[in-house]
């Protein structure tokens, strides 16, 4: 029914598993469509259909021929080829809803331990630390004969490359990076006070577009009434140029502000945590992990040689004078700044 399905999506996008919420709904008695339990493929196929979006996908397959056993083979078409009618079945969900679900679904599949052979060796798995060539997730591996660590999988036609660090001489270093970046008082009170200036700013344009509309009405309506309209045409159009680049200038003002609210609200959130637990450094192995997820840490990995050997990207800008010429306390490393928001680390 439609609330049992509304129900679905909005634990998925508020954060559930999906065992979770099948486990809920079987200990509830609540049936599944064809009246029996809830299995994985039935959830599964609930939520990866568009049609509960109000969205209907045709020519979602097509026939293929083999020339050796001329046998024909449905195979897939890309989503860019269906026929989409949105117009014969109702919503029951909001496409927002419907892809947070899917989103919060992939996440989970994305940092799940269940695949991970020992996963509390390697804290940066599962998508956080990638080959600086080719952009693939590194894999962790456990060769018999070395240390556990992070490798480039990828066919060598693909990344001929197929970089490799030891997890011990990365993982330590970015947490330390982390905490030194979170735990400064005056850093945090300034993402938390966010982008200030961009309100007034975006106040200030939204005033000269109001203008230049007023303008560019005089400029169409002279238009009209002139013996030769061209030059006023070229007005009304210079005029829409101008609206255009402020427009594009107040959208990513807009942007800025969504996103220093998104990180002033995360660290709203971990410092009532750190409260709480006392100390970061305390943290357990998930919770390091769900603070790196949540700040968005990337890691880019190169060979050894190259400069930098790796970098480390964030939701956020790092102050550059903090890493300049700074040294980590075990290998004569220098970190340093490749721009606003990554910081790089390169041999002394």
């Amino acid at each position: 029914t439609a609330p049992i399905l509304r129900r679905i999506f909005e634990e998925m996008a508020g954060g559930s598993a999906l065992n979770a919420v099948i486990t809920r709904l079987n200990d509830e008695g609540v049936p599944a469509p064809r009246g029996m339990r809830w299995w994985p493929s039935s959830l599964k196929a609930i939520l990866e259909n568009p049609i509960y979006r109000g969205e209907v996908h045709l020519l979602k397959v097509a026939g293929v021929r083999d020339d050796r056993t001329r046998r024909r083979t449905m195979v897939a078409r890309p989503a860019e080829d269906h026929v989409i009618l949105t117009d014969v079945a109702p919503a029951l969900v909001t496409s927002d809803l419907w892809h947070k679900a899917n989103e919060q679904r992939a996440a989970n599949r994305k940092w799940s331990r269940r695949s991970a052979h020992d996963p509390e060796a390697t804290l940066l798995r599962g998508g956080i630390i990638r080959c600086g060539y080719c952009g693939a997730s590194l894999i962790a591996t456990h060769p018999k004969k070395s240390a556990t660590g992070y490798q480039c999988r990828r066919p060598r036609r693909d990344c001929p490359h197929s970089v490799f660090i030891r997890a011990a001489d990365i993982d330590k270093w970015v947490w330390d990076m982390a905490l030194a970046v979170l735990q400064d008082p005056a850093w945090v009170a300034q993402h938390i006070r966010g982008a200030d200036g961009a309100e007034d700013r975006q106040a200030d344009i939204s005033g000269k577009i109001a203008g230049l509309r007023r303008k560019e009405a005089r400029y169409a309506a002279a238009v009209g009434d002139a013996d030769d309209p061209t030059p006023y045409m070229k007005l009304v159009r210079a005029t829409q140029a101008e609206i255009r680049e402020l427009q594009r200038e107040s959208d990513e003002l807009a942007l800025q502000r969504q996103q220093a609210a998104q990180v002033s609200a995360k660290l709203h959130e971990l410092n009532a945590y750190m409260q709480e637990i006392g100390r970061l450094e305390s943290l357990g192995y998930e919770e390091k992990r769900a603070i790196l997820r949540e700040f968005d840490v990337q890691v880019r990995l190169w060979l050894v040689g190259h400069e930098p050997r790796w970098t480390i990207d964030w939701a956020f800008d790092i102050p550059a004078d903090w890493w300049e010429n700074a040294e980590t306390e075990d290998e004569p490393w220098v970190i340093y700044t490749q721009d606003d928001s990554a910081l790089c680390r390169s041999s002394a």
